[in-house]
């Protein structure tokens, strides 16, 4: 079987031969994405941005920083970050190198801490399949929105999930607005949730897709959406819960 492209391989145990030793092959193990969540405190938050903006060079210098942005609508006082990694293993690694750089810890951390009302994160991988992995978009104009969308899966119905996006994906009238498209592996949901980050190039650009899409209970799908329509209707064999987040990257957002 083909390695799905954005892998990396490993050598991972499958079985013991027969004199009791460890068997090794080659697995394909996907690269590690994750989504930090910070709430400032509301007096903070124009100070936070600007700090954060002027010392964010000496955290990227260490691992890229894929989208930085602030909720416009789904939170307030809040930042949302997407890093990417090689492996879990490349992250702690990172993450130690971060713990002892005195610069970092003196001009940033030290000064940021105070300003923060609570932290989540988790980690995410792309599906098999390989859908949209959160290139950076640069050079664009200004005025993008993310729309940041979390179902929260069923245990045992994420692989259904899945299928059922890859399967539904053509039919969505601006598919291609899919900036990327992760499973969860490790934080508050466990393995059960899946993130779809969308990426608009303006509000009105959001609404002309939402005008096409319908909204449930006050506007139906036009007959270009209907197959995408009839596909998130079942999504409710597979979805418990589902939180959207609308966010307008940063200046120093490699993504905009």
């Amino acid at each position: 079987m083909a390695a799905v492209a954005g892998m990396r391989t490993v050598a991972t145990t499958v079985g013991k031969a027969a004199t009791g030793k460890v068997a090794a092959a080659d697995k394909a193990v996907p690269e590690v994405y994750e989504l930090r969540t910070y709430a400032i405190q509301p007096a903070h938050f124009p100070a936070f941005m600007k700090l954060t903006g002027e010392k964010i060079g000496l955290r990227t210098a260490v691992s890229p920083l894929l989208m930085y942005g602030a909720t416009e609508i789904g939170g307030a006082n809040e930042v949302v970050h997407l890093w990417k990694y090689p492996s879990l293993a490349e992250r702690q690694g990172v993450r130690v190198a971060l713990a002892g750089a005195a610069e970092w810890n003196a001009d940033y951390m030290d000064v940021m801490r105070p300003m923060l009302a609570g932290q989540t994160n988790l980690t995410l991988s792309p599906p098999g399949w390989a859908g949209p992995t959160a290139e950076p978009v640069a050079g664009e104009p200004a005025g993008a929105v993310y729309e940041l969308r979390i179902r929260s899966l069923q245990c045992g119905m994420a692989d259904a999930w899945s299928e059922l996006l890859r399967e539904a994906l053509p039919s969505h009238p601006a598919g291609d607005a899919l900036w990327a498209n992760l499973m969860a592996t490790v934080g508050p949901h466990g393995e059960s949730a899946a993130v779809e980050i969308w990426r608009f190039d303006s509000f009105e650009a959001r609404d002309d897709v939402l005008a096409c899409l319908g909204q449930p209970g006050v506007m139906p799908p036009s007959d270009e959406a209907t197959a995408w329509h009839n596909a998130m209707e079942d999504s409710f064999l597979y979805v418990e819960h589902e939180a959207t987040k609308l966010i307008l990257p940063a200046p120093f957002s490699p993504s905009q």
